[in-house]
């Protein structure tokens, strides 16, 4: 069974330069590219990021450990399918390992630039129904209590550098590895991956929703494109926000191609 999951692609024929949509077998989500690479070879580089002066490589089973503990913290924290999380972080392997556990939780991840305003926290976390709030900094977790009386959906808020991943894994101990399985089960082509914001130049931020599906089938065209120009072991620096719908594309592309995501710290030492 398959189903057709990009229709933003559709062209006139007069005008189409090669297939012009990709189908995806109804049951395939975004985490099924790690899943099974972690059956082909756990041992494998996924990711590589910047640890004072040289980059550490992290492992396909590093990082699905990861993300099936996280996912059963969002769960134990009571994390429905279909619940919006914020996420507002600048780009590090935290975003994407979140990012996953989100979605492994049968939610959707909302991003959240690390520059926002106050203001548009608040319309983002409130327009969204977001439940919880993961922060990267201090500094961003004191911007979102301050707003909390307007969020009163939001009952939580997670400070990466403060040690929301330890304290997301130390409420997984509740949670059955059954519960996690199942919820990844539930996944398919039509369940909601994320809502990304506009940029808000004509008004309110709005919440463009994309699927599972719409994100695979981006990912599907953007390999078929580019073929035997890319082989597994190469690798990709990520520096633009993962908050950007390109970006992310760019980190998915990575993990179905078998190429090595590597996270820089900052713009200010891309060249570094």
């Amino acid at each position: 069974e398959v189903v057709i999951v990009n229709t933003t692609s559709m062209r006139e024929p007069s005008m189409a330069s090669g297939p012009p949509m990709v189908a995806l077998a109804r049951g395939e989500h975004l985490l099924r590219p790690l899943l099974d690479r972690f059956e082909r070879e756990p041992g494998a580089t996924f990711a590589s990021r910047r640890e004072g002066d040289h980059f550490a490589d992290v492992t396909v089973k590093d990082v699905v450990e990861m993300v099936r503990k996280l996912a059963g913290g969002f769960v134990a924290s009571g994390v429905a399918p279909g619940d919006r999380v914020a996420l507002m972080s600048h780009t590090r392997l935290e975003w994407m390992i979140l990012d996953h556990a989100i979605l492994a939780a049968g939610a959707v991840t909302v991003p959240i630039y690390d520059t926002s305003s106050p203001d548009q926290v608040r319309w983002i976390i409130s327009d969204s129904e977001a439940v919880i709030a993961v922060v990267e900094t201090t500094a961003m977790a004191d911007v979102v209590e301050a707003l909390r009386t307007d969020l009163p959906l939001c009952r939580d808020v997670l400070t990466i550098d403060a040690g929301a991943l330890d304290e997301l894994e130390s409420r997984a101990v509740t949670v059955d590895d059954a519960v996690i399985d199942q919820r990844i089960a539930d996944l398919d082509v039509d369940s909601i991956a994320t809502i990304i914001y506009t940029s808000g130049t004509t008004g309110r931020p709005k919440g463009c929703t994309l699927t599972h599906g719409n994100l695979r089938a981006n990912v599907a065209q953007a390999l078929d494109a580019l073929g035997p120009e890319l082989r597994p072991g190469d690798t990709g620096l990520l520096f633009l926000p993962l908050a950007h719908a390109l970006t992310k594309g760019n980190a998915l592309f990575g993990a179905e191609a078998d190429i090595t995501i590597g996270f820089a710290s900052d713009i200010a030492h891309l060249v570094d």
